[in-house]
């Protein structure tokens, strides 16, 4: 489902790769990846680009951890953050002059990524959750324009049940009243399909019984008592505007 709205994105906005960033300012467990961004809010899932470099995984890695030391965060994503609480996108030059962009560190660290021009949208669910695309050109490419901006926009906001989703099966919005671990969120994936439960325990490696407590934590986690409502959730379910 990610990877057909990122493939979406970069057909009809002439982008050559889409990152997606699950941004969550809530509790976060300690044993769950996550890194923080400001104001409270962290990166906590992250969808790489399609076909993406496996070395991709450390150099975005290596970014947060420099951008944390000294360097500060990109300019784009900082006014994002700054501007949180309504779904948005963001050109490069609202967040930074181009004379400031020139001496910025991030522009040659982009640029070794084979990264010339970006755009940040971000969709908000509620006060703590909201999902963030980064859509990118590669260097000597066309840069994005109030067109663009626009287009991306109605893109972003065309598919508000994609993003409910993909923060759903995470936990990380209503009615989830914690966020999930990384097991749980490959069960409840299951869940929601037609696999019967001693076929996910075979298919997880796990004891059934095993597994039969992790739906259990699940049920309790959403609030509801059988399979059944767990895929309501999916069907009926939209609470954001």
């Amino acid at each position: 489902m990610l990877e057909l709205y990122q493939k979406h994105l970069q057909q009809q906005l002439s982008a050559h790769q889409v990152l997606w960033y699950a941004a969550y300012k809530g509790e976060y467990g300690r044993k769950q990846w996550h890194t923080k961004l400001m104001n409270d809010w962290k990166v906590v899932d992250i969808g790489f680009p399609i076909g993406f470099d496996g070395r991709l995984h450390e150099e975005t890695k290596a970014y947060f951890k420099k951008a944390q030391e000294s360097d500060g965060l990109d300019p784009q994503v900082v006014l994002s953050i700054e501007s949180a609480g309504k779904s948005r996108v963001h050109l490069l030059h609202d967040a930074i002059s181009k004379k400031d962009w020139m001496q910025h560190w991030m522009k040659p660290w982009l640029h070794r990524q084979g990264v010339g021009e970006r755009m940040v949208g971000a969709f908000t669910l509620s006060d703590e959750s909201e999902s963030y695309f980064l859509v990118d050109r590669p260097p000597g490419g066309p840069v994005f324009t109030d067109f663009d901006r626009k287009k991306f926009y109605d893109l972003l906001t065309s598919f508000p049940r994609l993003h409910y989703w993909l923060f759903l099966a995470r936990g990380l919005v209503m009615p989830a009243q914690r966020p999930f671990t990384p097991r749980e969120q490959q069960v409840v994936m299951m869940l929601i399909g037609t696999m019967p439960e001693q076929q996910i325990a075979k298919s997880l490696g796990l004891a059934r019984g095993t597994v039969h407590n992790y739906i259990s934590d699940i049920y309790k986690n959403f609030t509801v008592s059988s399979r059944y409502e767990l895929v309501q959730l999916w069907l009926n379910h939209l609470p954001v505007d």
